[in-house]
C-alpha cells in the first residue's frame, strides 16, 4: 500500500473494499501500534459487514488511546450519510429564521422578587453564618483569628450539647477569657 493509497482511504472512505480490507490487515500486521491503520481496518470491516468485526473493535480499543475518538470515525460513515440529506435542507431554515426575527440578548438587570427576572445573590447566602455548627475545631479556628466572643459563644453551645464535658468546656472559656483581660 502507498501512503498515497493510504491518504485516500482516510479522507473518501467510501474507497474502502475487499482489496483495501487485505492491504490494511497486512499493514497491521507490520506495524501493529498504528492507530489510524486499525482504524481504517475497523472501518472496512463494519461497511463491509464482517463478521471480524466484533473481535477486532475490542483489540482496537486497546491499542487506540482516545476511544472516543474512534467511536465517531467508526460512526461518521453512518451519520455522514443521514446528515448529508437532512443536515443541509435543516440548517438554511434554521439560519433563514434567524435572520427574519433578528433575536436580541437582554442583559438581566437586579429587580425586585416581583419581577419575573429577579436575580437572587448567591453569594450572600456564602458568608453567612450557620449558628447551628459547633464543633470544637471551629471554636479553635475563631480563638486563633481573634474572635474571642465567638469562640467562647461556641463553646457554650458545646457544653449544652456534651454535659460530660462540661469541665473541659469550661476551662477552655476562662482561658480565652483569661487571655482577653490580659489584652
Amino acid at each position: 500500500m502507498t501512503s498515497s493509497q493510504f491518504n485516500q482511504y482516510l479522507t473518501e472512505s467510501e474507497k474502502l473494499n475487499e482489496a483495501s480490507l487485505n492491504e490494511l490487515s497486512s499493514l497491521i500486521n507490520e506495524f501493529p501500534y498504528c492507530q489510524i491503520a486499525r482504524m481504517l481496518y475497523l472501518k472496512n470491516l463494519s461497511l463491509n459487514n464482517k463478521e471480524e468485526y466484533n473481535k477486532n473493535i475490542k483489540l482496537a480499543s486497546a491499542y487506540t488511546t482516545n476511544r472516543k475518538k474512534l467511536h465517531q470515525y467508526l460512526t461518521s460513515a453512518y451519520q455522514d450519510a443521514a446528515a448529508k440529506t437532512s443536515f443541509s435542507n435543516d440548517t438554511n431554515d434554521l439560519i433563514e429564521e434567524f435572520i427574519i426575527k433578528e433575536p436580541k440578548i437582554n442583559p438581566f438587570k437586579k429587580a425586585s422578587p416581583d419581577n419575573e427576572n429577579f436575580i437572587v445573590d448567591l453569594a450572600e447566602n456564602s458568608i453567612a453564618e450557620d449558628d447551628d455548627i459547633a464543633t470544637e475545631t471551629l471554636a479553635i479556628i475563631h480563638m486563633r483569628q481573634g474572635n474571642y466572643n465567638k469562640a467562647i459563644k461556641i463553646y457554650e453551645k458545646l457544653s449544652l450539647k456534651f454535659p460530660e464535658k462540661i469541665i473541659y468546656f469550661a476551662a477552655q472559656i476562662n482561658s480565652i477569657r483569661n487571655l482577653i483581660q490580659n489584652k
